[in-house]
């Protein structure tokens, strides 16, 4: 790696910081592109938090995204960590880093919770926001078992996506949804538990969002 490369991997391990007292234990980072072999084993929309630390084998390439500056980084080989809540690199081949569109992410629940909690809902408070052209990955345990993703407004299914190795992105020509709407998203396969989030459309939310 040229000096440059180093110092700009350097500044932006500085900037990842995390703020606050007792943030360590949340996650840090997402990986959003693995090719190649790490380890431990890891998979797309696998989540980084402390004490994290990931061996990459030679020409294995890792595309992360940092919560907290929504930077982007894009290593091959080398170790990977997490420490006192900052995304540290070393022994890369090759780093790439660059500013992004950030990436939310959303806890859901248990399908008919969420659906009751829409009939009876009032006001939107502060529900998370999805984009109105959004796309998912899916985390968290039983990821790779959901193969379709379904956004309800209004209690009508506006948009059905299938989950393709744990991502369902926005089609290229597809309408935008309605912003400023309250919604459902849901996510189901054969043999997974439905899960689902209450969000709200909004035009300038962020592009992608994690379901964990």
């Amino acid at each position: 790696m040229t000096r440059n490369l180093r110092s700009l991997a350097m500044a932006a391990t500085a900037s990842l910081m995390m703020a606050g007292v007792g943030r360590a234990e949340q996650p840090v980072a997402v990986i959003l592109d693995v090719e190649g072999v790490t380890t431990p084993e890891i998979a797309a929309f696998d989540e980084l938090s402390e004490g994290a630390r990931l061996g990459l084998a030679d020409g294995t390439l890792l595309r992360l995204s940092a919560y907290e500056t929504c930077a982007e980084y894009e290593v091959v080989g080398g170790v990977v960590e997490v420490r006192n809540g900052q995304i540290t690199l070393s022994g890369n081949s090759e780093v790439h880093f660059s500013a992004a569109d950030c990436i939310a992410n959303v806890t859901l629940s248990d399908a008919d919770v969420v659906s009751a909690g829409v009939v009876t809902r009032t006001g939107s408070g502060d529900l998370p926001e999805i984009s109105a052209r959004p796309s998912f990955g899916v985390a968290g345990p039983g990821a790779d078992g959901y193969d379709r993703l379904t956004v309800m407004i209004d209690n009508e299914t506006v948009m059905t996506l299938p989950v393709v190795d744990r991502r369902a992105a926005f089609p290229a020509g597809a309408a935008s949804l309605a912003a400023e709407k309250d919604a459902v998203v849901l996510i189901s396969g054969a043999n997974a538990q439905q899960r689902a989030v209450r969000v709200r459309t909004n035009a300038d939310a962020a592009p992608w969002t994690i379901l964990k």
